[in-house]
């Protein structure tokens, strides 16, 4: 059965229309046009979506010069990403996801000041901690391993106990 799907939680639809008015204050008039027709389809798809339509908004209209627009539109943006984190009271979650797009926001101006290649290396290096950090946690909340140390499993017995364990879950399903 499809659910209805209802428009944005007024945080996220403050974050929307804070990225419309940076478009409106700070970019040229065709982009407006393209901005909010991407901002009327972010208010209507799930908050990944509506981050991205949301990203995609601020391209025509801003320009590497205008730092304050770029660091609002991004904080505003933030409020639409964290949104499902909101609607089920995730209130770590939604702290978490702020303090890692502050250190990637601060690892992007260090960077920037050394020159492009070092501000894409860092950022690189923080996604694929990112990307690792998050599919720990995965493994950890899964039960498949303990959340002391990378190598070890639950039973200490090391490869073989986990894949004992994972071929008796598979049995007894």
């Amino acid at each position: 059965m499809l659910r209805q799907r209802r428009v944005r939680d007024p945080v996220s639809l403050l974050g929307l229309v804070t990225v419309l008015a940076v478009v409106l204050v700070v970019g040229p008039l065709p982009a407006v046009g393209l901005s909010v027709l991407l901002l009327l389809v972010a208010a209507f798809v799930p908050s990944p979506l509506a981050f991205v339509a949301g990203q995609l908004a601020l391209l025509p209209g801003l320009t590497s010069t205008d730092l304050v627009a770029v660091g609002v539109s991004q904080l505003a943006l933030v409020a639409v990403l964290t949104e499902p984190a909101r609607s089920q009271n995730a209130y770590a979650a939604v702290a978490g996801t702020l303090l890692a797009y502050a250190v990637l926001a601060a690892l992007l101006v260090i960077g920037l000041r050394r020159g492009p290649l070092v501000a894409g290396g860092l950022v690189c290096l923080a996604v694929a901690f990112g990307t690792y950090l998050a599919r720990r946690v995965t493994l950890v909340r899964l039960g498949l391993v303990d959340g002391e140390s990378p190598g070890e499993t639950r039973d200490g017995d090391g490869i073989e106990a986990a894949t004992d364990r994972s071929a008796n879950q598979t049995r007894s399903e």
